[in-house]
């Protein structure tokens, strides 16, 4: 009998290690990877009271009553640019000309926007009262020492990129990217650019390798005969070099779909056969020494929403990903769909802003390869809603991508770091992730 969909994914997920592998990686050749390390601040960022603008600094108390009228006239002591160290102290009843970025001097305590000044060089009026502390970036304002800058199993992106850069950090320890066996099956099926009589293109292998590789993952392809002592050849082959195997085709009932057949011969223990959606819902999953094997359908839609609900989520979890669910979104269909379906049915969409979009009625067929130019979205459809008007409210399924954005209502305590001894959990501050 098939498996809810959620109750499938959870099964796998269940079954996914974590992998072990990291390497270190250039700053500037990270984009993209997933951290395996926490990182903390070494230093305080900005790490010294600096000024924010082109102007004056000096204590508060000197600009006593100033105004356009009676403008504070004071001796300009001393010039401070950005990247100035050790500039001393301000004498005190002076100014001091700064530089946006430069260090606040002892003895000033607030600073002068240059527009509200003569801009003198020696001798500056000035025509503002100010308070103390008015226009300073404080010393670790941004960024304090000890602070947790990057998390494990976030995926750097240039925010990620600014912060460990910004400590110094130009080497990160990221997750080796996953490699990935694709094992595409089919005695019709060609790879090449003439067709005979009975024969199509594989197009669900560069399918499935682009739709891994835009989230970092590798991958190796074959296209398989519909054999069965050929097809458990090429797995157990990727299985030897790979740390998972996706393939499409031979997984329903058909006379020559050999799937099950061929995991049940090589000993793999099946985690699912089969969920109740449509299409797609043949896939299986089954775990071969301690790798997983994803059995999808042929059909290209098919094979697509299961690879993006079903594998997707298992890979980027084992990749190290903090961030593998999926987040459905309520949406307003724009169009209607009034075909019905017995079951639980997954659309082709295109999610924008709270609406979302689909191609037509005839291209959602499991077969239909124009339809996923557009799609970025699965569209939900429950068995009692299987007529949908258009403005009617459904819940869609964005394709995942490699972000950090974890729901803020869940809690985790602060892990190990890269810098700086493990805490006590009570001492450290929350983070927020969809684990």
């Amino acid at each position: 009998m098939r498996i809810k969909l959620e109750d499938a994914v959870e099964q796998i997920l269940d079954s996914v290690r974590v992998t072990e592998k990291s390497e270190k990686v250039g700053i500037y050749r990270a984009g993209g990877r997933i951290l395996s390390s926490d990182y903390m601040a070494r230093y305080n960022q900005p790490p010294f009271d600096r000024s924010p603008l082109d102007g004056y600094a000096m204590a508060h108390e000197s600009l006593a009553g100033a105004s356009e009228e009676t403008p504070a006239i004071l001796p300009v002591s001393m010039h401070i640019f950005a990247g100035d160290v050790n500039v001393g102290a301000l004498p005190r009843g002076t100014a001091a000309r700064i530089m946006t970025g430069a260090m606040i001097p002892d003895g000033a305590d607030c600073v002068i926007r240059q527009e509200f000044t003569d801009l003198g060089e020696e001798r500056v009026q000035i025509y503002k009262e100010l308070k103390a502390h008015d226009n300073i970036c404080d010393k670790g304002e941004d960024v304090g020492q000890g602070m947790i800058i990057a998390r494990r199993g976030e995926v750097v992106t240039h925010a990620e990129a600014a912060l460990l850069a910004g400590q110094g950090n130009w080497e990160v320890k990221a997750y080796k990217a996953l490699s990935v066996g694709i094992v595409s099956t089919g005695s019709e099926l060609v790879v090449g650019d003439t067709l005979m009589p009975g024969q199509i293109f594989n197009s669900n292998g560069p399918m499935v390798a682009l739709r891994l590789h835009e989230l970092y993952m590798h991958s190796r392809e074959v296209c398989v005969d519909d054999e069965p002592v050929k097809i458990r050849r090429h797995i157990e082959d990727m299985l030897k070099v790979c740390d998972a195997v996706i393939t499409t085709g031979g997984v329903s009932v058909g006379d020559k779909d050999y799937m099950p057949q061929v995991l049940e011969e090589m000993g793999a223990e099946f985690v699912i056969r089969g969920v109740a959606m449509k299409p797609g819902g043949p896939v299986t999953v089954a775990s071969f020494e301690g790798k997983l094997i994803f059995a999808l359908s042929g059909n290209p839609f098919a094979a697509l929403a299961t690879l993006e609900l079903i594998a997707l989520p298992a890979l980027l979890k084992q990749q190290g990903c903090r961030y593998y669910r999926h987040r459905p979104e309520s949406a307003r269909l724009m169009v209607p769909y009034p075909k019905i379906s017995k079951g639980r049915r997954f659309l082709r969409g295109t999610y924008h802003d709270g609406y979302v979009v689909m191609p037509g009625v005839d291209s959602q067929v499991s077969g239909s390869i124009s339809g996923l130019k557009e799609c970025n979205c699965l569209i939900d459809i429950s068995p009692e809603n299987a007529s949908v008007s258009a403005g009617s409210i459904v819940r869609v399924f964005p394709f995942l991508s490699l972000r950090n954005d974890a729901p803020m209502e869940v809690k985790l305590p602060l892990a190990e770091c890269v810098y700086g001894e493990r805490r006590a959990a009570g001492s450290n501050p929350s983070y927020t992730s969809s684990w």
